[in-house]
């Protein structure tokens, strides 16, 4: 992993620039909209929107590779209460619409800063939502056999809600639309020392469980 961060550093590094000229080629455009006409005007804000989503693809890949560098940590105990307001406050600052709710009643044993585990969640919420475009609840369970199990899923929409005869399955962070943002959310999760599951009902995709370890 820490040869794939120092390529995934590189990649990163060479992009910004040219990422940078559009940029600002862009932005010379832009100080004469009133001389384009409408369609150009249309082309112009579609380009610039589109330099915007690679600069965030830019910044997720920074992200990912700080986490494969990060060395590991000493297990801490995350108050389940506590990361429960900040997923509210993470999702409310990105317009997530998310219900986030804790019935756990022991610590959580993570080796992440809780704002780093809130914000990871946050964006399995985010990808489960686009997804099944439909909002998302995440509730935290209570402990059983040395785990709890934070089950992310859609309050509408087209997934199944019964899951008596669910299955579950590894995480498949790699699906197409979903962006780096999960890769990055996921892999912060496992350095953390938890893990992920799909969640199949008759098999299509329900939702998703984040499993922690919790502590004594």
């Amino acid at each position: 992993m820490r040869d794939a961060a120092l390529l995934v550093s590189l990649l990163g590094h060479e992009l910004r620039a040219p990422a940078g000229v559009i940029g600002g080629y862009l932005a010379l455009i832009e100080r004469t909209q009133e001389h384009l006409t409408l369609e150009q005007q249309q082309a112009v804000a579609g380009a610039r929107r589109a330099q915007h989503r690679l600069v965030e693809i830019l910044d997720d890949a920074s992200r990912l590779t700080s986490v494969w560098r990060a060395e590991t940590a000493a297990p801490l105990a995350l108050a389940p209460d506590a990361l429960m307001a900040d997923v509210r406050a993470t999702a409310a600052t990105h317009g997530l619409a998310l219900t986030a709710t804790s019935q756990a009643d022991a610590p959580l044993r993570v080796t992440a800063a809780r704002s780093a585990v809130a914000d990871a969640l946050v964006s399995v919420a985010a990808a489960v939502a686009r997804e099944h475009g439909a909002d998302v609840t995440l509730t935290l369970g209570p402990a059983a056999n040395g785990v709890a199990i934070c089950q992310v899923r859609v309050t509408s929409g087209d997934a199944p809600h019964d899951e008596a005869d669910a299955t579950r399955e590894p995480f498949n962070l790699f699906r197409p639309g979903l962006g780096l943002r999960l890769v990055v959310a996921a892999t912060t999760l496992v350095q953390a020392g938890a893990h992920l599951d799909e969640v199949l009902v008759q098999g299509t995709r329900a939702g998703v469980d984040v499993v922690f370890p919790v502590s004594a």
